[in-house]
C-alpha cells in the first residue's frame, strides 16, 4: 500500500519534497498489567511502524533531489508519559526517536527530519476519552483549551517550509505551555 501510493504522487507531482506523517489511534485507557497485547501491537504498527514504513518508502527520492521535509506527528504523550496509554506514549516517543536518528542520516542530503507534539487536539479520538481525562488535559495547559487542528496545521506548514531549513532532529511543541520544560 506504501509503494503504490508513494508510486501515485510520483506520476502525479514527478517528485516528492515533503512527507508529513499524520496517523494515530489511542488504544484502550488500561493499567500496563490489562493492557491487551493485540491493541499494543495495533497501536505501534499504527503511530510507529507506519512512519518507519512510509519514511523508508520516500527517502530514497528526497536523496535523488537533494532535498526533502520529513515531518511526523508526535503527541505530548511521547515526552512526557502519559498514566494508562503505554502504547500510545511508547509509540508516540519511539517517532520523536526515530526523527532524531535519521536526521543524522540524512542532513548531508538536504532533508531535514523534525517531529510535532501537540497536546489534546480537537480531533475524533477524543470520542475514545473520557470526559475527566479530557478535562485533566485541559487543566494542566496553561491556555486552559485543547489545541485546535488548525493551529498544528500551522506548525506542519512552517517546519515543511524552507524558512526551516536550520532545524532538524527538533521536536517542536504546539502544547498552550503544558510543556514547561
Amino acid at each position: 500500500a506504501v509503494q503504490s501510493a508513494v508510486e501515485a504522487a510520483l506520476s502525479t507531482a514527478g517528485q516528492i519534497h515533503i512527507l508529513v506523517n499524520n496517523a494515530g489511534v489511542n488504544g484502550p485507557q488500561v493499567p500496563v498489567e490489562d493492557y491487551p497485547l493485540e491493541n499494543w501491537e495495533r497501536v505501534i504498527a499504527v503511530d510507529l511502524t507506519a512512519v518507519f514504513l512510509c519514511t523508508r518508502a520516500i527517502v530514497p527520492h528526497m536523496k535523488q533531489s537533494g532535498y526533502g521535509r520529513i515531518v511526523s506527528i508526535a503527541s505530548q504523550a511521547g515526552k512526557e508519559g502519559i498514566a494508562n496509554v503505554s502504547a500510545y506514549n511508547a509509540a508516540k516517543a519511539g517517532v520523536i526517536g526515530f526523527m532524531k536518528g535519521i536526521s543524522g542520516e540524512l542532513a548531508s542530503f538536504g532533508i531535514t527530519a523534525n517531529s510535532i507534539t501537540p497536546t489534546l487536539a480537537e480531533t475524533d479520538l477524543m470520542k475514545e476519552m473520557s470526559d475527566d481525562y479530557i478535562a485533566g488535559i485541559k487543566e494542566r495547559t496553561l491556555m486552559g483549551r485543547l489545541c485546535r487542528v488548525e493551529e498544528v496545521a500551522d506548525m506542519v506548514a512552517f517546519v515543511a517550509s524552507p524558512a526551516c531549513s536550520y532545524s532538524t532532529g527538533a521536536c517542536f511543541d504546539v502544547s498552550g505551555g503544558r510543556a514547561q520544560y
